[in-house]
């Protein structure tokens, strides 16, 4: 009878719900990251959360939001303290292969050079050499790592693309940064009156498309196949 009851209130209590971990460097439209006296949060709004609605519709789980600086990310995904990364790639996780588990890609990006500056056209990293260059702090530039360990390009560390983006307007020696062609799409729209908008340029140096994806800790495994299914409806609703 005991047992019965206890099952019973069990298979009533609510969902714990799935949580999407979030790097406190992510700029709208992909999140919004507000402040709070119990620390950061993230708006109902951007690309993060819109998924997030489509995967508690398939796991039948809330979805609830953690965001997190970028350098414990890895280890609390690999240690199961977070369920899930979402806005990721292989290749930003810096753990053992099969360590975790990654979803299809739910979106693409683009990362160029923005400079505001009369510089040449920046066309090869060669070009960039004795120039100083915006990055954000605990991100991955594969393009640019070997002219960083050999010194052929000053950096500066921002918490975020539009920190940096602020500072190009602010700093004299900052010569570009480095900005994904979603967020900066998305600034050129949100801030039309935008100081220097005119004199903006946008350099040929191409760091590829990105495609990204929810990486699963090692316990929510299982649920790789509910989420996909989930990125596969919100992908079709996103074209249509």
């Amino acid at each position: 009878m005991r047992f019965s009851l206890l099952l019973l209130i069990l298979l009533n209590l609510p969902a714990l719900g799935f949580e999407i971990g979030i790097s406190e460097s992510r700029t709208p439209p992909i999140a919004t990251i507000f402040y709070t006296q119990h620390g950061p949060e993230i708006r109902k709004t951007g690309v993060i959360y819109l998924l997030g609605q489509y995967i508690a519709r398939h796991t039948g789980e809330p979805t609830t939001f953690k965001v997190l600086s970028r350098k414990t990310m890895d280890n609390a995904l690999a240690t199961n303290q977070i369920e899930s990364i979402c806005y990721t790639n292989p290749s930003w996780i810096n753990l053992p292969k099969g360590t975790v588990f990654f979803t299809k890609p739910f979106m693409s990006n683009n990362e160029f050079l923005v400079s505001r500056k009369t510089i040449p056209l920046i066309k090869k990293p060669s070009d960039l050499n004795q120039l100083t260059i915006g990055l954000i702090q605990n991100h991955h530039y594969p393009l640019l790592q070997n002219h960083i360990d050999k010194g052929l390009i000053n950096t500066e560390y921002y918490q975020s693309e539009t920190t940096a983006f602020i500072s190009l307007f602010r700093a004299n020696d900052l010569d570009a940064i480095v900005f994904k062609e979603v967020g900066f799409r998305h600034l050129m729209k949100s801030m039309p009156q935008i100081v220097g908008k005119e004199n903006i340029t946008i350099h040929p140096l191409s760091f590829g498309e990105l495609q990204v994806s929810c990486a699963l800790s090692p316990n929510n495994q299982h649920k790789l196949s509910i989420i996909n299914n989930a990125i596969d409806e919100y992908i079709s609703d996103q074209s249509l």
